[in-house]
């Protein structure tokens, strides 16, 4: 009882981790006391079976319809003996829930329940009747408004879930109107109802598709937004990284009718700053454990800021307990997520011409919000120069084109006429442990694209070969033909183009694009730097504004870290890394890597300190983007981190002003989180002002040592930028590997010596 109580609390204060912990070992406690459970581990008891409905709508919030199936049928069987009426409610939730989680055979299953049992009220066959009809994938009987209604009283969840898929499939079969009609009939009972959020926005989603079907954009872009809102707000509760992945998932419909109806309305204002709301979504709000040079043990709060502690515990078992019982694995599995997770912050929404309708839609939602919402002005961080932002949903690409801080193009691309796309981009992702395939958008394999095997490291080697123009080809036609006519017709000094890209185009070697119609590649007309978020390009705008750094000078290279873990290749003797005047690696001579030798030295360089950071090793990721961590000899340093102040406002890790990080995927943050979580980003908020990093799992070789030499060598004397700089280089790099390829002859089946493209050109500046 009392962990029972303790989850009720930690939900009603949006811990659904605590909640989840409290609620899974309650019911363990049970199982393991009871001699009376069965080998699945349900007890006749009304307490467990309210338990794990408990458990069940906190799923549910998170579109888990898998896991909440589970739960609501335990929920059922436990109280059938006891309360036959909420037994049969939680039964017909789970029916709805199976539906969505398209488990045709648990929908069996639960069906023929339902048909081997008696119900006086004429409203339970006439449920049962509609969920078997749309599990047979046939069109229901007409029903009325009033036999819907009646299924209120088993509960918001049953109704509002039903509605929400008898809505969706009479879209699907072009009925817009009568899908309208049952989202719009559940809505407008629920709101007055006082129903959950997460329950409403899941019909009001219904609703903004239908809408959309129809072609009233203007109602629904409001329906799409509130939908949003009251969905998204879910995310930040205390959960796990894989809930927010499938309410992510969940929330697909919305994001889709928002940004196709701003467009569609010529809104070009709001189409903006829902682009860029799907990219940056929010920070990180915990706790870190510090030690001062005592090593008397502290804690330091980050109010409103990105930290992260990894105490290094371990998961729960997924073994059984000592009672010879099989457990049900959503126990475990509700027990893993509690451990892993951790509390976003609420979202710094961006503005664009001084308002933000998803702001709005929160306080309205939350009344109590309003005042506590930081916005962020698009326009202030836009950077000078040609702006390129995009986003993908529903295989369609969203974007739109600034210049020196206008937008002055938007649009959206079909991929789906876009040959070969998918296979490559899936097949450059897969060199890359930061990208997260399983959110992507992009168009359905076609029949050619499933017997093609694109591999990057053998397409990319040969300039001009036939798989070298096709993956470079299909690369530059991403790019909108509006952008295209801005780069063409630019004249004067080589102009910069910035580039904030969907997750899905974050592995891209943009530097080799071949250019539409064309055949010069991408880096030969612009100077490419990548964005980060709203946030971030704020700060170090701001701090940019407050300080030039002096032309001419060779500036000074603070820090080495090479190879802090001792696993990549021994450098060159002639190295420019023995430049560094703190040396910390694995060869003789240098400082030992560890974490607190790398914290002091930063703290005594201080931040924005002009000069260089160099790292080299192998970056990890990890499930909960905030664990993406920098591997050193004892200990890492974890991207959220990066985030984290100590009193007075000084960085946990304070960072010069230039930063290079040549190790695997160091450019990839959060996909859910946009740039909240990110390495790059904590770089920049921790003192950086210029970043190169990569987009992919750079290849330990001879090449990468010396290309990591001229990137050293050319960031200590650049006159005009890291972002001019990395084009001079690159352009030098395309020159070679023009000559090497038409020479003839490749051998790197055991090292690289030439300048490969799939190291150089995955090399960003931020």
């Amino acid at each position: 009882m009392e962990q029972y109580l303790a989850g009720l609390g930690s939900s009603d204060e949006g811990d659904s981790g605590n909640a989840l912990f409290a609620w899974s070992g309650a019911i363990l406690i049970k199982i393991s006391e009871d001699t009376s459970s069965t080998s699945l581990g349900v007890l006749s008891d009304d307490t467990v079976g309210k338990l794990y409905e408990l458990l069940a709508r906190e799923y549910s919030r998170f579109g888990d319809w898998k896991f909440c199936t589970q739960a609501y049928y335990y929920a059922a069987e436990c109280r059938a003996s006891s309360s036959p009426s909420a037994s049969l409610r939680l039964y017909m939730t789970a029916m709805v829930c199976s539906l969505k989680a398209g488990d045709a055979e648990v929908t069996d299953r639960l069906l023929a329940i339902a048909g081997e049992a008696e119900h006086p009220d004429p409203a339970v066959p006439f449920f049962v009747d509609l969920i078997r009809a749309l599990h047979e994938g046939r069109m229901p009987r007409s029903c009325t408004g009033e036999e819907m209604v009646s299924l209120a009283e088993f509960g918001d969840h049953v109704f509002g879930m039903t509605c929400a898929v008898l809505a969706d499939r009479f879209r699907l079969a072009g009925s817009h109107d009568r899908a309208l009609q049952f989202g719009r009939a559940a809505a407008d009972y629920l709101g007055p109802a006082g129903a959950d959020g997460w329950i409403v926005g899941n019909v009001e989603q219904q609703v903004a598709l239908a809408r959309a079907a129809s072609g009233d954009y203007e109602l629904a872009l409001r329906s799409a937004l509130v939908a949003w809102a009251k969905l998204d707000s879910q995310r930040y509760r205390a959960c796990d990284h894989t809930q927010r992945l499938s309410l992510w998932k969940n929330m697909a419909g919305a994001r889709w009718v928002a940004l196709s109806s701003a467009l569609a309305l010529g809104d070009v204002r709001t189409l903006v700053e829902l682009i860029e709301a799907c990219r940056v979504q929010s920070i990180l709000a915990t706790e870190t454990e510090v030690f001062d040079n005592d090593e008397e043990q502290g804690t330091q709060k980050f109010e409103d800021r990105s930290g992260i502690s990894a105490d290094g515990s371990e998961g729960p078992s997924d073994e059984a307990p000592d009672s010879g019982k099989s457990l049900p694995s959503l126990l475990f599995k509700a027990m893993e997520d509690a451990q892993n997770s951790n509390k976003l912050g609420i979202p710094s929404f961006v503005t664009y011409q001084g308002f933000s309708r998803l702001a709005q839609e929160f306080v309205d939602q939350d009344p109590d919000l309003q005042g506590k919402l930081e916005e962020l002005p698009l326009e202030y961080a836009l950077p000078a120069g040609l702006f390129w932002s995009s986003h993908i949903e529903n295989a369609h690409m969203f974007w739109y084109v600034a210049r020196d801080g206008e937008v002055v193009s938007h649009g959206m691309t079909d991929l789906r006429v876009i040959q070969h796309l998918t296979p490559i981009l899936t097949a450059l992702t897969g060199y890359s442990h930061g990208s997260e395939g399983n959110l992507w958008n992009l168009p359905d394999l076609t029949a050619a694209d499933e017997v093609e095997d694109w591999e990057p490291f053998r397409d990319l080697g040969s300039w001009r070969s036939v798989e070298e123009e096709v993956v470079c080809r299909t690369i530059g036609n991403l790019l909108p033909p509006a952008l295209v006519e801005l780069i063409n017709t630019a004249t004067g000094q080589t102009p910069i183009l910035t580039l904030a890209s969907s997750r899905e185009l974050s592995c891209v070697p943009w530097a080799i694009a071949l250019m539409p119609g064309l055949d010069t590649r991408l880096i030969e007309h612009v100077a490419l730097q990548m964005w980060t978020s709203v946030r971030s390009e704020s700060v170090r705008r701001r701090r940019c504004e407050s300080r030039e750094p002096e032309a001419g000078l060779r500036r000074p290279f603070l820090i080495a870290c090479d190879n802090p873990d001792g696993t990549l290749r021994d450098r060159s003797i002639g190295s420019s890394i023995k430049d560094g005047a703190v040396r910390l690696g694995t060869y003789a001579g240098d400082g030992p890597a560890l974490k607190q030798v790398l914290l002091r030295s930063l703290h005594e360089i201080g931040s924005n300190t002009d000069g260089l950071f160099f790292y080299r090793g192998h970056s990890r990721h990890s499930i909960d983007p905030a664990t993406t961590y920098l591997p050193l000899q004892d200990e890492p340093l974890y991207a959220g981190e990066l985030f984290g102040q100590l009193e007075g406002g000084i960085p946990f890790a304070p960072m010069p002003s230039m930063v290079i990080l040549s190790c695997c995927s160091s450019s990839t943050g959060a996909l859910l989180g946009g740039e909240g979580i990110g390495l790059v980003a904590g770089l920049i908020q921790a003192g950086a002002d210029e970043v190169i990093a990569t987009s992919i799992d750079i290849l330990d070789v001879s090449f990468t040592g010396a290309f990591d030499d001229f990137l050293i060598d050319g960031i200590r004397k650049a006159k005009n930028g890291h972002a001019h700089m990395l084009r001079e280089l690159q352009l030098r790099m395309l020159q070679e590997w023009k000559i090497f390829s038409t020479r003839g002859g490749q051998d790197w089946s055991e090292d690289v010596l030439d300048p490969h493209p799939i190291i150089w050109a995955f090399y960003h500046a931020y």
